[in-house]
């Protein structure tokens, strides 16, 4: 079973290279069928397999010879990754099923954030969408929860986007995180959005302070936040239980 979820992890991170590609560009995710970036030429069935095609083509198109971006075999990669750590987690379940469904949707935002600087508002109303259908069918969480994580995400970073104006007179957060951070607040509920952004915040700054002592990023250059609130999102998704009860355990001393 493990293996077929890998494999099923695979395919997907394979079409999700196509949205992270054709989304930002307002093309169709369908048509036309897949082909090279820089020669334009259709691609056979051999040289889309999932990572493999990558490392015999040697990261080049076989038409051409341009180079591949790595970005697709990593894509395949952490979304088979994924795929068989919320399997272990949750096994065949429709809850899962739901959490698969978000994680694929935030790693998309992710590669279009770093690509482009904004995450596409189709994006953003796919998860709110399916989070309302979800908490519906009784997969996921209740209404009660699902509004409140909408409201505490989305509220929370437009106040930090506020308080940024204010205080430093620029941009802070950009609409998309803010709608991305609501989004996945519906999805998740109201407890794990608090600890997700919480999270979040943690992993931006460590992220950031490494960047600056590296003089890889200029104070004040603009970061691209989506990735950021992605990670907190499906680490919480895979162990936030594990995560509470780690902190019970500390509280008790």
């Amino acid at each position: 079973m493990y293996l077929i979820v890998c494999i099923l992890g695979l395919l997907t991170g394979s079409f999700m290279n196509v949205c992270i590609y054709r989304i930002p560009k307002g093309e169709s995710i369908m048509f036309p069928p897949s082909h090279c970036s820089s020669c334009g030429h259709k691609l056979s069935p051999v040289d889309l397999i999932p990572v493999f095609s990558f490392l015999f083509l040697k990261g080049k198109c076989r038409y051409c010879k341009e180079k591949i971006s790595v970005r697709y075999p990593l894509v395949e990669a952490l979304t088979a990754l994924l795929f068989l750590l919320i399997y272990h987690q949750y096994g065949l379940t429709f809850k899962g099923g739901a959490y698969l469904v978000l994680v694929c949707a935030v790693i998309t935002a992710s590669f279009i954030d770093l690509d482009h600087m904004i995450i596409p508002n189709s994006l953003n109303l796919f998860i709110g969408i399916t989070g309302g259908i979800f908490i519906l069918t009784g997969w996921t969480v209740t209404w009660k929860q699902g509004i409140l994580g909408l409201c505490i995400g989305g509220g929370s970073l437009l106040l930090l986007g506020l308080l940024a104006v204010w205080l430093l007179k620029k941009e802070g957060m950009g609409g998309g995180d803010i709608k991305l951070a609501a989004a996945c607040g519906l999805y998740l509920g109201m407890d794990k959005i608090i600890l997700s952004l919480l999270l979040t915040t943690y992993l931006a700054g460590l992220i950031m302070l490494v960047l600056l002592a590296l003089r890889k990023l200029k104070k004040g250059q603009y970061v691209p936040f989506g990735p950021f609130i992605s990670s907190g999102v499906i680490i919480i998704t895979l162990f936030y239980n594990e995560i509470i009860n780690i902190y019970n355990k500390i509280t008790l001393y």
